[in-house]
């Protein structure tokens, strides 16, 4: 499991003193979850206890706490035949075995379309790392591009 934190945004955004404490702050946060945890169970966890926390400082400020968005972690069986084609066909674009890792990404379409069809769901990579997947700085290389392209073939083929 893993916590990002993504930014604090206070309301306060105009010229003069940085000192000035804001009226309201909003804190932005992701947390990735690993295979066998629960996404209601720790949002209920976390839920309480931030209310907690806030509750023990006897702050006379108002907690609201909204959870935008929910989803099981995916963990595919690198042994089912489509992951064996998939590393194929990685290994033969890239020249080189993929790395089998689990990269924290919580792509919670993966493991519905798991449950509901019951077959093997692969998740083939299209760039490296450097691309910065789901960052600020997102950018994909014409060379990844043309290569992820050449890996659906191959893995298709």
């Amino acid at each position: 499991p893993a916590i990002s934190f993504h930014g604090i945004e206070k309301s306060f955004d105009k010229i003069g003193s940085p000192t000035l404490i804001p009226k309201s702050v909003i804190g932005k946060f992701s947390i990735r979850l690993v295979p066998d945890q629960e996404p209601n169970i720790i949002i209920r966890q976390i839920v309480e206890y931030l209310q907690k926390v806030h509750l023990r400082r006897c702050s006379l400020n108002r907690l609201q706490i909204k959870v935008f968005r929910d989803g099981r972690p995916f963990l595919g069986d690198v042994s089912c035949s489509n992951y064996r084609v998939a590393y194929e066909a990685l290994t033969y674009v890239w020249t080189k075995p993929p790395d089998l890792i689990r990269d924290g990404a919580t792509i919670s379409m993966a493991t519905v379309l798991r449950e509901q069809t019951d077959r093997d769901v692969v998740l083939i990579p299209m760039a490296e790392c450097q691309s910065f997947a789901h960052e600020g700085g997102e950018r994909m290389s014409v060379r990844n591009y043309i290569n992820g392209i050449k890996v659906f073939a191959s893995y298709m083929a």
